[in-house]
């Protein structure tokens, strides 16, 4: 709004460049609404811009409006053109308002009802069809809707080198944050920095970024050191602590301990770890796992940190900052790729 506001009291529309009348040109708004919005009297913001608002445009007065759009009062009575005043301020501000929101959804990306409408697939609210495809987007709905925001702008571009240029920076700058993302979350959790000269790093910077992050926990869950695989990116999160206890009440139960080498009373510590409320807010979190989680593990099975790091080292090459044992805490270093 406020973009929108300055450069519409700066510029006429003979004067916008061409990306500017794109943009405007996708939200609606052509020339004759530019030039309306233009005389319109704005409201003062409290840093003392002054902001075109959805109020501001119904003030428009009747004369003024009706006379833009050429419209002819022969015949009509005082409140005939008064509703069609109404009528026309009604379509301008849908349009600015409509601009204005899309704009923003884009820049801070939020579930929109396009998204909503392919997550569901056609079923009817309220059917278990319908309900188990809610579980199943629980988490992903983000990353599906910048899928669908983003490569729609990509692909409306003009020219064939506009949409490449558009796509290569989109991947170039989400690949470049989500590299710097991943190292942070390596250092929260105590873990040693990644390699950043490594293909696994890439494509952990690829899919953490954004660029493909529908992709990220499919991606990941079939190469994480915490034992998860493809399955838990389908089952929906909901259903994995069910399916967790399910399993260690069953016979297959004792064969999963043996994988993992760890034991019922670690894993029902697991299980209670993820379902403890604030237990993963990134400034809490590392101290909470070695302060609490960590020792309760050892409690109930003796042993488990200590094989739990030497198999992340051995099978993993995943170094720690801040040992699970809490006997050692050192300056982060860049795991060896030896």
């Amino acid at each position: 709004m406020h973009h929108v506001s300055d450069l519409n009291s700066k510029k006429a529309w003979t004067e916008l460049g061409d990306k500017d009348k794109r943009m405007l040109e996708g939200g609606g708004i052509k020339e004759d609404d530019w030039t309306i919005l233009q005389q319109v009297d704005r409201t003062e913001a409290l840093g003392g811009e002054r902001l075109i608002t959805n109020k501001d445009i119904f003030n428009i007065p009747d004369d003024q409006i009706l006379q833009h759009h050429s419209f002819n009062p022969d015949g009509f009575t005082p409140a005939q053109l008064a509703d069609e005043a109404f009528k026309l301020k009604e379509q301008l501000a849908n349009k600015y308002m409509n601009y204005i929101y899309t704009e923003t959804n884009a820049a801070v990306l939020e579930v929109g009802a396009r998204e909503t409408s392919l997550m569901s697939i056609g079923t009817e609210k309220g059917t278990i069809g319908n309900e188990l495809l809610r579980f199943f987007w629980q988490f992903k709905q983000f990353p599906f809707a910048m899928l669908t925001r983003m490569w729609y702008r990509g692909m409306a571009q003009g020219t064939p080198q506009a949409k490449f240029i558009y796509l290569a920076k989109l991947f170039a700058y989400t690949t470049l944050m989500g590299g710097i993302v991943a190292q942070i979350q390596n250092i929260t959790k105590g873990q040693d920095l990644d390699d950043p000269t490594t293909m696994d790093f890439f494509l952990k910077s690829i899919v953490k970024g954004g660029s493909a992050s529908f992709l990220a926990d499919a991606v990941s869950a079939t190469a994480d050191p915490t034992d998860r695989s493809f399955k838990d990116w389908i089952i929906p999160a909901a259903f994995k602590d069910v399916g967790n206890v399910a399993t260690m009440v069953s016979g297959a139960g004792q064969h999963y301990l043996d994988e993992r080498e760890s034991s019922y009373g670690a894993e029902a510590v697991n299980t209670i770890k993820n379902n403890t409320p604030f237990q993963n807010v990134w400034y809490t979190r590392l101290v909470f796992d070695r302060i609490v989680i960590a020792e309760l593990q050892d409690m109930f099975d003796e042993g488990y940190r200590d094989r739990k790091q030497y198999r992340l080292e051995t099978q993993h090459n995943q170094g720690f900052w801040w040992d699970l044992d809490n006997e050692s805490i050192e300056i982060p270093k860049i795991n060896s790729t030896n």
